[in-house]
């Protein structure tokens, strides 16, 4: 078996690729990713396109055996088709995934560890958007990590819909990328006057 591998061409959502996957998931009838989903996921609205060129194909003599797709976003959820007796692409198809397709808000340093991460709050029900939480290892502060992490997070809401991000931090580092003050807080607290009238 001599099998190859390449990404799947996105230069139209239903160009040659988009059917030949359709058959190989016709033909493969997977229960974890049947041909309704891929037509589910390559028709939606909410569809992530810039990931379409980041799905996995491994080919042997020209035909699809696997493929590592994710379904509709990039968050960190990966779906694996194989066909029987190619199992031992297993291990290079979750290899491929974690480094291609999982980007979930995660930077990963070149060891593979989390150098940096941003989590977002984000429903299509809000305009709104809440960046929590944000972390840098302390080895990779002070590179733009943190940075590029909450930006790109914060554009990936957008294309979902939010017109506005928000985080409950005054840390310089908001500042820094760019998010301004835009409510104030004040806390009150009641004083309580002793009662010293006589019974």
């Amino acid at each position: 078996m001599a099998v190859t591998f390449r990404n799947y061409s996105a230069g139209s959502r239903y160009g040659e690729d988009y059917n030949r996957l359709r058959r190989f998931y016709l033909e493969i009838e997977a229960l974890n990713y049947p041909f309704g989903r891929w037509d589910w996921m390559i028709s939606h609205t909410y569809l992530n396109e810039e990931g379409l060129s980041k799905i996995g194909m491994w080919f042997d003599n020209d035909i699809i055996v696997g493929v590592s797709t994710y379904d509709t976003m990039l968050d960190g959820k990966c779906f694996f088709v194989l066909k029987t007796g190619y199992e031992f692409l297993q291990q290079e198809m979750i290899t491929y995934a974690e480094n291609n397709l999982a980007n979930d808000g995660k930077v990963l340093a070149p060891d593979g560890n989390f150098a940096s991460y941003c989590g977002m709050w984000q429903d299509g029900a809000s305009q709104n958007a809440l960046v929590e939480p944000v972390a840098t290892d302390p080895a990779y502060r002070k590179m733009g990590l943190g940075r590029a992490a909450v930006l790109e997070a914060v554009r990936r809401c957008g294309l979902l819909g939010a017109k506005r991000a928000y985080v409950d931090s005054s840390q310089q580092f908001y500042y820094n990328i760019g998010f301004r003050p835009c409510i104030t807080s004040t806390f009150w607290e009641r004083k309580t006057v002793p009662n010293n009238s006589k019974s």
